[in-house]
């Protein structure tokens, strides 16, 4: 992931999936996020539908913050079992 640019997120994790457009050198990560730039970047093919953006955008946020949640709940455990 340093290899094209990316920075670490929360925790010193880093996100995928992550891009790095050859065109721009823009780094992108996060699913929606990559959705998004390159909708924007690139109209002529879009991969989410006008005026859909909004949608995925409702479900996105509680989904990615109780994925994560859990994620580390496993992690945690995982380092406890661990010791």
């Amino acid at each position: 992931m340093k290899d094209i640019g990316t920075s670490p997120t929360a925790g010193k994790r880093y996100t995928v999936p992550a891009i790095k457009d050859p065109n721009t050198g823009i780094v992108v990560y996060g699913s929606h996020a990559i959705a998004k730039y390159l909708d924007k970047t690139y109209p002529d093919k879009l991969l989410i539908p006008r005026g859909a953006h909004v949608l995925v955008e409702t479900f996105e946020t509680p989904y990615i913050n109780s994925h994560d949640a859990v994620l580390q709940a496993a992690h945690d455990k995982n380092s406890r079992d661990t010791e």
